[in-house]
């Protein structure tokens, strides 16, 4: 509260001074304020681009994984294929030995 009326009282000798005293208040305020600014945008376009590569990496592990899925897939099909060999040529060799 004791701010708030500190802050009017300031208003008003700035408004009995006529326009040089809100021009001086308000050139202090931007020398002030546009530091604080551009510390701000600079923050904000680095998590920009923070999440950009955030994203990029996300999208080639994606990638990465569902090439090693599709090989797993074409692995699992080799390997049914070849025990389906085997045991058709366990078949084959019992049928012969029992034949001869």
């Amino acid at each position: 509260m004791k701010w708030h009326i500190a802050a009017l009282y300031e208003m008003q000798k700035l408004k009995e001074s006529g326009a040089a005293g809100y021009r001086k208040q308000l050139d202090h305020s931007r020398l002030n304020v546009e530091p604080f600014l551009g510390m701000v945008e600079t923050e904000a376009s680095e998590r920009l681009q923070l999440s950009q590569q955030h994203e990029q990496a996300l999208a080639d592990r994606a990638d990465v994984i569902f090439g090693q899925e599709q090989e797993l897939a074409e692995l699992r099909k080799e390997l049914k294929q070849q025990d389906e060999e085997v045991a058709r040529l366990i078949k084959e060799g019992e049928a012969s030995s029992q034949a001869g």
